[in-house]
């Protein structure tokens, strides 16, 4: 679910303030030996993220608000499935623009929400620091910790603590050009024991991603990335216990200025893994 965990390294942006909305579509049902699933309804998420320069550290600090409700998109995504010729899981099945997240293990909630719901999510510290530098490529680590200061009962946090130490390798120069870049991340992420008693969360998750930027001006940047993680929680049902595969894309524009304006899409590359679709948009200012 969206907002209780926070696994594998963040994209650093450029040092400054930064607010980003993602708007993720759930749709999907599943009933297994001894648990069954039905989660309906869209997640809102604002996040205003401060990002700071400090010797060979960039140091950050990412603050959410999350929503749940009904949402309205369900048709536009069934018109988007139908274009590509991608399925559309239960969506034939459900009444459009509903808000239902269930899930039960032998009769017993896991999950179970049907009123829209909203609260401040699980904040996220994160810390990186440059390794090795060279005209062709960098390495560096990083860390992110999420602390508990979102509510369980309202599905904006988890209750618990999450870790995660990772390495990050970037390519500065691909094709022969400094105007594509390409680089990759691996982490191994710590969960912290879930106040949603029920939940049956693994300990460590490992994760990793590929992205590859095009800069065909300064002032332009076309994206797209793979992400990849262990699953999440112990479960028969693959829409909860599979490993999870998610592809970004995106359209970057730097304007008025050091205003930097981001548009980008996700979809589950691994079919009801995670959230169908997610639509974001993001505008930071930068600070030299």
């Amino acid at each position: 679910m969206a907002g209780l965990f926070a696994v594998g390294l963040d994209p650093v942006p450029s040092a400054g303030l930064s607010a980003c909305l993602s708007l993720a579509n759930h749709s999907t049902d599943n009933i297994g030996l001894a648990e069954t699933l039905l989660f309906d309804g869209e997640t809102v998420r604002a996040d205003i993220s401060w990002f700071r320069d400090i010797d060979q550290w960039t140091l950050g600090v990412t603050a959410p608000v999350l929503t749940h409700n009904s949402g309205f998109l369900d048709g536009t995504i069934e018109g988007w499935h139908d274009l590509f010729g991608l399925p559309n899981g239960n969506r034939d099945r459900r009444p459009q623009n509903e808000l239902l997240f269930d899930w039960t293990r032998n009769n017993v909630a896991i999950i179970a929400r049907d009123q829209a719901t909203q609260g401040i999510g699980d904040v996220r510290l994160h810390a990186s620091r440059g390794l090795i530098t060279t005209e062709q490529w960098r390495l560096s680590v990083g860390a992110v910790v999420k602390v508990p200061t979102g509510d369980p009962d309202r599905l904006t946090g988890s209750g618990g603590t999450d870790v995660t130490l990772g390495v990050r390798a970037e390519s500065l120069r691909l094709f022969g050009s400094n105007r594509w870049r390409l680089n990759a991340t691996a982490a191994l992420t710590a969960l912290g024991s879930s106040d949603i008693a029920a939940l049956p969360t693994e300990s460590r998750v490992l994760s990793a991603t590929t992205t590859l930027r095009w800069l065909p001006r300064e002032t332009l940047e076309v994206g797209a990335r793979v992400r990849a993680r262990e699953r999440l929680v112990r479960s028969e049902l693959r829409e909860v216990g599979d490993p999870a595969i998610g592809l970004d894309a995106w359209f970057g524009w730097q304007a008025w200025g050091e205003q930097q304006l981001r548009i980008g899409v996700s979809e589950d590359l691994n079919v009801d893994s995670q959230p169908d679709v997610v639509f974001r948009i993001s505008l930071g200012r930068s600070i030299r």
